[in-house]
């Protein structure tokens, strides 16, 4: 167990630490999701979603218990964005994030949700490279270059 413990140390801080890294299982990108899950939690209710009076306990923390729903924390914390930092923290890491990129999208429709963009009309939406070459073409047609 002692040499368990060293390894999965070597491989992260335990608060952060994804569950198949405390058991030193193999690892992915999701194991990151986890971490940053951890990262969110902490920054949104101000303390980690595991912790415990050793690095042992910690562990054992983060193999056992589900983290607090943010939302009863702090109800300012919108429940979407609660269930997102809650599925980073998931267990499995099947039923995580697969990828940063589906998080981050994740992430955008909450934003999204809370804070729409205005509404953009013809004269205010910047022109893509390809219709500002079709203009350009245009105009040196018309002027008959």
């Amino acid at each position: 167990l002692a040499s368990e413990i060293a390894r999965s140390l070597a491989a992260g801080t335990a608060g952060y630490m994804a569950p198949e890294q405390v058991r030193s299982e193999a690892v992915d990108g999701r194991a990151d999701i986890f971490a940053l899950g951890a990262v969110l939690h902490e920054m949104l209710a101000g303390h980690r979603p595991f912790t415990g009076d050793s690095t042992l306990a910690t562990l054992d923390a983060v193999l056992t218990e589900q983290p607090p729903d943010l939302s009863a924390l702090n109800p300012d914390i919108p429940p979407p964005l609660s269930r997102i930092v809650r599925r980073c923290l998931s267990k499995p890491p099947g039923d995580r994030f697969a990828t940063g990129n589906e998080l981050v999208s994740s992430l955008d429709s909450v934003v999204l949700a809370r804070h729409p963009p205005p509404p953009t009309t013809a004269s205010t939406q910047p022109a893509t490279k390809a219709a500002r070459i079709s203009a350009a073409s245009d105009r040196a047609e018309s002027s008959g270059k």
